[in-house]
């Protein structure tokens, strides 16, 4: 038995109904899974950057104690060269000091040796 003009156009009109609704069924599956797919990625691409930003304050924190050793070290060895200065600088005003008093101490016996031939002539 052949089917009607009208039951086609209505059988095609309700496979037509179909197909749109499994496209559509179809087309929300992909969005949800391209949605996922996207937050998937933001998550890794943001745990990469967490590693990153990690491993970078680590490498900045080694850098930082090293730089802080070395100004340490810089700073002993400054204080070692100041303190060996200071010694010198004292060592050679303790001599002037000395070579003073004693130019002090012979000019000061020249003038009374002066003072009593002076007197005494």
């Amino acid at each position: 038995m052949q089917k009607s003009a009208s039951d086609q156009i209505a059988e095609l009109g309700k496979t037509h109904q179909h197909a749109i609704q499994d496209l559509r069924q179809t087309m929300e599956q992909k969005s949800v899974e391209a949605e996922e797919a996207h937050d998937q990625h933001l998550r890794k691409m943001r745990d990469e950057a967490d590693t990153e930003l990690t491993e970078m304050q680590q490498r900045h924190k080694e850098a930082l104690n090293r730089h802080r050793r070395d100004a340490a070290t810089e700073l002993e060895s400054l204080k070692a060269i100041h303190a060996q200065q200071t010694r010198e600088s004292e060592v050679k005003l303790a001599v002037e000091v000395a070579q003073l008093k004693q130019r002090h101490e012979a000019q000061t016996l020249e003038l009374q040796q002066a003072a009593e031939t002076k007197l005494a002539t």
